[in-house]
């Protein structure tokens, strides 16, 4: 989901080796993100493209017809990304991307690309949505349904899939063990060097930590809607699961 910490944690592992994508092709900061989006331009604009042909935008997604992650609407998509992938990522071993948006679109992703490992990011549904609130004027009703939304769809897409579960909450509030654990996960723990320990501290300033909600707040969050508590609660203690599982099946 948006304003999960998405950014930080594909900063992260940029800074353990997994290539981002061409410096041209990376979005530039804004204001609500001053150190750095780190998401390629030219896959968001496929996964806006996608959302857009079948009339929904990232924070209206539609519902998707049955097959069409293989149907000839998202075909010329399908052909650019490849493209993309193998202009930008061919010749690199280890690399990584990032769009929220993906959550919900992750269906036409596994086509292009089968093979996948899944870093899914989460945040307390509270924060989330008093961020959105200060960044679109969201209402929590709205960006509470957007957040069950995406993180089920994400959960549920990875489902029996080798994914790790981080939250936002424990970056900020540990990032050496989340440092340790996304590096365990992508094969390069043993290359961590003092260069990257470095710029991870100086990255994670404590002033960009907004919004912090302990999870009480979620469940005691009246306009928090009972399945997404459910899923929050759920997560939290799958939090530390590194291997595949079937988390999501019944989501």
């Amino acid at each position: 989901m948006h304003r999960s910490g998405t950014s930080v944690v594909s900063r992260m592992l940029s800074l353990l080796g997994a290539h981002l994508g061409p410096e041209r092709s990376t979005m530039a900061p804004a204001a609500d993100n001053p150190k750095g989006y780190w998401e390629h331009s030219g896959l968001v604009d496929i996964n806006n493209a996608i959302l857009s042909r079948f009339g929904g935008t990232w924070d209206n997604p539609p519902d998707f017809p049955e097959g069409w992650p293989t149907s000839p609407q998202v075909q010329e998509f399908r052909q650019r990304a490849q493209e993309i992938i193998k202009g930008d990522f061919s010749d690199t071993p280890l690399w990584s991307w990032k769009d929220p948006r993906c959550s919900v679109t992750l269906p036409f992703w596994q086509q292009v690309m089968p093979s996948m490992s899944y870093v899914v990011c989460v945040r307390n549904p509270v924060s989330v949505s008093r961020s959105l609130e200060r960044r679109d004027g969201f209402s929590m009703h709205k960006s509470a349904a957007l957040w069950l939304k995406y993180t089920a769809s994400a959960v549920r897409y990875t489902s029996g899939k080798r994914r790790l579960l981080v939250f936002y909450e424990d970056v900020m509030q540990n990032w050496e063990v989340e440092l340790d654990r996304l590096a365990t996960f992508v094969g390069t723990r043993a290359s961590i060097s003092e260069a990257s320990v470095r710029e991870i501290r100086e990255f994670l300033e404590p002033e960009l930590y907004h919004h912090r909600n302990k999870v009480l707040t979620a469940v005691d969050e009246p306009q928090l809607s009972l399945p997404a508590k459910s899923l929050y609660l759920l997560l939290l203690q799958a939090r530390h699961s590194t291997i595949p599982d079937r988390l999501g099946d019944e989501i």
